[in-house]
């Protein structure tokens, strides 16, 4: 779902957020796979809060989208 939104988002903020989500999930399955570094509770807050950021991107990039462009962006 990150990759497929890192492609169909159009804003280049978004697009860099859905990066480093991206990356810090791998990074967190490595960790995870490897060894047990953080105890469940502490990953499932990132893993859960990365997935409802992932499955909304595609509603705010089309917030952005009808917004008027601003000068003092």
């Amino acid at each position: 779902t990150g990759i497929k939104n890192y492609f169909q988002v159009h804003d280049p903020d978004l697009k860099n957020h859905a990066i480093a989500l991206i990356i810090m999930l791998f990074t967190l399955m490595v960790g995870q796979y490897s060894q047990i570094a953080m105890g469940i509770d502490p990953q499932t807050f990132y893993f859960l809060g990365t997935l409802v950021i992932f499955i909304r991107m595609p509603v705010y990039d089309k917030k952005l989208s009808q917004q008027e462009p601003s000068f003092f962006k």
